[in-house]
């Protein structure tokens, strides 16, 4: 049996170094989405909200977007044997900060705004969170701390606030959340699951055929 754990060690280094760099094949492109949603959010409520407000929350959005971004181009000149499990912190932490920015600003900006722009806001936070399932299925957890990160501060939010319309923007939110996360479960079942396969048949030629682990 610790022959066999021990034969297994590359493959599961392996597979974890494939599903970090899962994650961050789409970074680039998810950047660029956030940034021009916030570039429209800014034309939509420039006539609504107080200039600084508005310019702190956009501006707090772009520069999550720019770690975001910056961690994407250092992991591009990554050798693939040389990917590690800060890699995958680093991804954690670039997205958990893009989800703050964009709830936390809500949040801050929210008395300022009339029912139906916040109406719109809780649409789009949903609509970013949901389009992550294509970037982010990968690993769960990273969906996971996205979406939470966008959606639970705005939702809690709103349900505090104590109007029916509120509460119900809140109840739609939650609902985003939870098709968002299982969404993701099936995206991932359907993507990734045939790696783990192919990985184990390489293991299984190899400890047949008496060669020696890949490398890692």
């Amino acid at each position: 049996m610790s022959k066999l754990l021990r034969a297994l060690q590359p493959y599961r280094a392996r597979l974890e170094r494939d599903l970090t760099t899962a994650l961050h094949l789409q970074e680039r492109s998810a950047v660029g989405g956030h940034v021009a949603v916030a570039a429209l959010l800014a034309l939509m409520l420039h006539d609504e909200l107080e200039t600084a407000h508005l310019a702190a929350w956009v501006g707090g959005i772009l520069l999550a977007c720019g770690f975001r971004a910056w961690n994407s181009w250092r992991f591009s000149r990554i050798e693939p044997a040389r990917v590690a499990m800060r890699d995958q912190w680093l991804h954690s932490a670039s997205i958990l900060a893009c989800g703050l920015a964009w709830s936390l600003g809500f949040v801050l900006v929210m008395p300022q705004l009339e029912v139906l722009s916040r109406a719109i806001v809780i649409l789009i936070l949903a609509g970013l969170s949901s389009a992550a399932v294509v970037t982010l299925s990968a690993r769960v957890s990273s969906f996971a701390f996205f979406a939470s990160a966008m959606m639970v501060p705005a939702v809690l939010s709103l349900a505090v606030r104590g109007s029916a319309t509120e509460r119900t923007l809140a109840g739609l939110g939650v609902v985003s959340l939870g098709f968002g996360f299982v969404s993701c479960l099936k995206a991932r079942s359907l993507t990734l699951d045939d790696r783990p396969l192919a990985v184990g048949g390489e293991l299984i030629e190899e400890l047949v055929t008496g060669a020696e682990p890949l490398e890692q």
